[in-house]
């Protein structure tokens, strides 16, 4: 059994402890550590304080993100709690008064430090599904991108819908694929909201090497259309405005205009076909009006057309995406 003098006594000689420095747990026998199996920087998951056996217990709970840290007290008998003090990164544990037997405990102090982030560069390997044109030199480049949780087999069959044989197909794949719960199917994301810029860096990087090695195998034309549904009309967007070559054209589905092109940006783009169904909550009306103002503003040339679906690529956009390439 734990006697709380003795305690006591070990527990006066700390008044600060720093989250990544180990302790040393001879000299500190109030404080008890155990490993967190998950953890990568350091096997600190969470410390107890104990006053006594029977006396408060102070617990600090670790977040595995190293943001956030929580103080909790349990096992009071006899006592009364007092606040907790929360900041964003420097918590303290206050004393706690004991009403029955008189006595307070001693508190400490716990500073919660970030780690370090590196991002490293690194290559990968991405998925592009080509549909070749039946003949020489092809009559365009039509280079689709898929929406979240799709995959680039998806995009290419609506695609090969449009029956464009003389034009060179080409379906990009997001470099982050994950399973589908329902499934189990191989599916892919464009980028989410962490390090979103250095995903958006990638992605075009990506996208232009994909185009190069099209032109050089099989496409051998100047024309170049991207089309995109919901995340991937984004990408579309993106790829258009970051093309090296002549200027091209975007059929965006069921997508916006991502907010960081700015007008000068949109105008390398030639030309926009934007569709939406009229039940789609995911791409409402005024935010394509909000899209028709950037582009009219930005000098750009755009074209809508709405059809009577939700948040998909109907049979019924077929005959307007073929009006808009072979015009």
């Amino acid at each position: 059994m734990r006697s709380r003098v003795h305690t006591e006594r070990h527990l006066a000689q700390v008044d600060r402890i720093t989250l990544f420095e180990p302790l040393a747990l001879d000299a500190v026998k109030g404080l008890i550590i155990r490993p967190d199996r998950h953890s990568v920087l350091q096997p600190w998951r969470y410390i107890e304080y104990f006053h006594g056996v029977d006396s408060p217990r102070i617990q600090w709970s670790v977040h595995p993100s190293y943001r956030k840290l929580s103080v909790g007290v349990s096992g009071l008998v006899g006592g009364r709690r007092t606040p907790v003090q929360r900041e964003p990164h420097h918590f303290v544990a206050p004393a706690f008064d004991l009403a029955s037997t008189g006595r307070r405990c001693h508190h400490v102090e716990m500073t919660l430090e970030e780690p370090i982030l590196l991002h490293v560069e690194t290559s990968i390997h991405g998925r592009v599904l080509v549909s070749t044109p039946s003949s020489q030199p092809a009559a365009g480049t039509l280079v689709g991108f898929h929406g979240y949780a799709e995959n680039a087999s998806i995009q290419l069959e609506r695609m090969v819908q449009l029956e464009l044989s003389d034009w060179c197909l080409c379906s990009v794949q997001a470099l982050h694929p994950f399973y589908t719960r329902a499934n189990g199917q191989v599916v892919s994301n464009w980028m989410t909201r962490l390090d979103r810029e250095l995903a958006i860096r990638d992605n075009l990087a990506y996208v232009a090497e994909a185009i190069r090695r099209v032109n050089t195998c099989w496409a051998k034309t100047p024309r170049l259309v991207f089309c995109g549904f919901s995340q991937g009309a984004a990408m579309a967007y993106r790829a258009a405005v970051h093309h090296a070559g002549p200027k091209a054209g975007v059929i965006a589905v069921g997508g916006d205009i991502p907010p960081e092109l700015d007008g000068e940006e949109l105008g390398r783009v030639q030309s926009v076909l934007i569709a939406r169904g009229s039940g789609d909550r995911h791409y409402p009306a005024p935010q394509m009006e909000e899209d028709l103002q950037r582009l009219s503003q930005a000098g750009i040339p755009a074209t809508t057309f709405t059809h009577g679906g939700a948040h998909d690529w109907p049979e019924a956009l077929t005959p307007e995406i073929r009006r808009y390439l072979l015009r």
